[in-house]
């Protein structure tokens, strides 16, 4: 399974994630694609460092949630090609009262 996470400004509750998936569900650093929607918070540094992370950085930020969902899907289908790809999205930011979105999928390939 692939896990996608979006995040904009939340580096910290970022981090707690990973480690929650890792700790919870056992999935690795090469199983998540992290998107950076134009965060100020010094992710794109940390992103950067990690040399078995998967992310993507949206430089211009507010990027829509169904664009970083396609741009994410491209990135794990290319080169992968399975026939059936599994992946659960978070989206990671601030709005009103701390909305989070999450998301859950599967999808087949031709």
């Amino acid at each position: 399974m692939k896990v996608i996470i979006v995040a904009y400004n939340q580096f910290e509750l970022l981090q707690m994630e990973i480690e929650a998936l890792r700790l919870l569900a056992g999935i690795e650093e090469r199983d998540l694609i992290i998107v950076d929607n134009g965060s100020e918070d010094g992710l794109r540094q940390w992103l950067e460092e990690r040399p078995g992370m998967n992310y993507l950085i949206c430089d211009e930020g507010g990027e829509s949630y169904s664009a970083i969902v396609n741009l994410s899907l491209i990135h794990i289908s290319e080169p992968t090609r399975q026939a059936e790809i599994s992946y659960a999205v978070f989206c990671l930011k601030k709005k009103n009262k701390d909305h989070h979105r999450s998301t859950q999928h599967t999808i087949n390939q031709m």
